[in-house]
């Protein structure tokens, strides 16, 4: 480094005398110039470079999730919206032809949701062009993670609340009390009823509208005053029901079974998969002992979709029951009320996974642990409140992070113990591929590529997002989770029966989306070291060490994922049997449960330590 000198100054004297020695000036000892700078580059292996894709690959990871997540809750709400204004719409301009009706609601709702999810991009977009000062920890982040808290915990109680019906006090009790002859957890799959004069004019008695918030159903005046109130809402809530497995009609329960083929219970029900669904629910519980004699297997696919759990068990009965019907009564004493509130519920999901990716990014670039924190847990808690039976354990993980922040201050070793400990709730939470990712990243550290040591600056988060990009990043997280779904929900069923499908359909639809996300997340990595070359890109042999350790921990745990279910169903249903007679189903799901996270932990790791005894050959980096 070269050191600029002051100038000198002296008075002549009258002869020159001899100068005395002197030492030369201090030299300045220049800090050490951290590993990424420019002038000192970090050194060039193996460990350096997957490092440097990792980066990349989070930020593109938690660039979208950010990005996905407001445009996903403004789709939410200007679909809802849509689909309300556009309804009367299609039935006023419909004449016996009930496409019409069907077609310009949904239209209307997509169109809606469009608009608003380009609105919530161009909002994102702005902040991006605007970044505010670094988010420190305050009162308001405390009460608003209690908030959510409150909420999660409102969301994981079983539901007891009757739908709201849009109609005359008479037309409410002649619904209410056919919805009184089904199970409770089948009465709140849908949210509001809505009685409308003279629907068959349009060649419908009925409609169940599935929305990204909450179902609406559409009900004929004249079946309902007539006396023909329970087959039509027993048909249409059916509907409701079979909507509640998976995306709408993406991973509906009638997937899951022989439903679209026959033998069909009526003409009507072999008009497609979805309608013989209906028809058999209607049918199952007008006379569930005929049914069962004559579809058996239909018959077993609704049963197994009707199985409570404990709790809602205890919540089915009469004192219950007319508490959610008073409820629901009540509701709709103020209009589109009880459609405010299920869109507000829905949002807390994508407002948990912007706040979450967020506060992430922010933690990563200025090494905040507090910051990484609060990110993870509300990544983890806005996850589970996105996916049907995860609100329990939404609940806790808020819970955590509230505790974590009234607990932790700024502790250094508090912060680091708890992150430790998110990182372990984000694993289990995540399922198998959780586990998965922690014997990959311990396998990676022993063959020297330490994922704990990166460091991150604010030009990793540099680059908004193109809304090209965004779309694509969009099919691949939720067609990842689709896909997911179903997987997951065709083994569980082979595996475990319906209990089994729900289980593993949840775990395959987190899967699912964070496999989506996280490739899509490398496929843009790698498509920017292509397109902006570097001598730290990934070469050909960091691929293939990536590939041995990566692809034999991923077959290994998809393998211990089987096996723990299975070895688990049996061991759970044998302990239960013994220790507590009559719980033999209820341990059975625990046991699968458990298996299948220590299966895929297991052989996950024993399939990581195999790929990485096959890198000890490769050539030196």
């Amino acid at each position: 480094m070269k050191i600029q000198q002051g100038p000198r100054t002296s008075s002549l004297p009258l002869r020159k005398l001899p100068s005395p020695v002197s030492p030369p000036p201090p030299t300045a000892t220049p800090d050490p110039e951290p590993i990424d700078s420019a002038s000192t580059p970090p050194p060039n292996t193996r460990e350096v470079r997957i490092g440097r894709f990792v980066k990349l690959l989070t930020r593109e990871s938690l660039t979208h999730l950010r990005y996905l997540s407001t445009m996903y809750a403004f789709n939410m709400v200007g679909t809802t919206a849509g689909l309300i204004a556009a309804t009367p719409l299609g039935i006023h301009f419909a004449q016996d032809n009930a496409a019409v009706v069907g077609g310009v609601a949904i239209g209307g709702g997509v169109a809606a949701g469009a608009v608003a999810a380009l609105a919530g991009y161009a909002l994102e977009r702005h902040a991006d062009k605007k970044p505010g000062p670094k988010e420190k920890e305050s009162q308001s982040t405390k009460a608003a993670e209690s908030l959510v808290t409150v909420a999660s915990a409102l969301r994981s109680m079983p539901k007891f609340i009757y739908p709201t019906v849009v109609g005359t006090a008479a037309e409410e009790k002649a619904i209410y009390d056919a919805l009184d002859k089904l199970p409770l957890k089948d009465v709140t799959a849908s949210s509001v009823l809505h009685v409308v004069p003279n629907l068959t004019d349009t060649g419908i008695s009925g409609m169940a509208q599935p929305g990204l918030t909450h179902t609406r159903i559409l009900l004929d005046q004249g079946y309902i005053n007539d006396g023909r109130a329970e087959s039509l809402v027993h048909h249409e809530q059916g509907h409701a029901v079979d909507y509640s497995g998976g995306y709408g009609l993406l991973g509906a329960l009638n997937w899951r079974g022989p439903f679209g083929s026959g033998p069909f219970v009526s003409e009507y029900a072999s008009g497609n998969r979805y309608e013989d669904w209906a028809e058999s629910y209607e049918a199952y519980h007008h006379d569930p002992v005929a049914f069962h004699r004559d579809f058996p297997e239909k018959a077993h696919i609704i049963e197994q979709a009707e199985r409570t759990t404990p709790g809602e068990h205890m919540m089915d009965n009469e004192s219950v029951r007319n508490a959610g019907r008073s409820i629901g009564h009540a509701l709709g004493t103020v209009p589109h009320l009880r459609t405010a509130m299920e869109t507000g519920l829905a949002l807390l999901s994508p407002i948990q996974l912007h706040r979450g990716a967020k506060q992430l990014e922010q933690g990563l670039i200025h090494g905040d642990d507090a910051q990484k924190l609060r990110g993870k847990m509300s990544l983890i808690t806005g996850v589970l409140l996105g996916l049907p039976g995860g609100a329990p354990l939404a609940t806790v993980a808020s819970a955590m992070n509230v505790g974590f922040q009234m607990t932790t201050d700024d502790d250094p070793k508090k912060l680091k113990e708890a992150n430790a400990l998110a990182n372990k709730f984000a694993s289990v939470a995540t399922g198998p591929v959780g586990m998965a990712g922690v014997a990959i990243t311990q396998e990676l550290a022993k063959a020297g590529v330490d994922l704990s040591k990166l460091d991150f600056t604010p030009a990793d988060f540099d680059a908004p997002i193109k809304p090209g990009k965004m779309i694509q990043g969009l099919v691949a997280t939720v067609g990842g989770g689709v896909a997911g779904s179903l997987i997951g929900a065709s083994l569980g069923g082979m595996l475990g029966g319906g209990v089994g499908a729900t289980m593993s359909a949840f775990w395959g639809r987190i899967g699912g989306g964070l496999i989506g996300l996280g490739a899509y997340g490398a496929y843009r990595a790698l498509k920017s070291e292509k397109q902006d070359p570097g001598p730290y890109d990934l070469t050909r042999g960091d691929k293939v060490f990536l590939t041995k350790i990566v692809g034999t921990a991923v077959a290994g745990a998809a393998l211990g994922t089987v096996a723990g279910v299975t070895g688990g169903r049996a061991a759970g249903a044998l302990l239960g049997g013994a220790l507590l007679p009559g719980s033999e189903s209820w341990a059975s799901n625990l046991g699968g449960w458990a298996g299948a996270l220590i299966g895929s932990y297991a052989l996950g790791k024993a399939g990581a330590v195999v790929g990485r005894k096959l890198t000890e050959n490769d050539p030196p980096t």
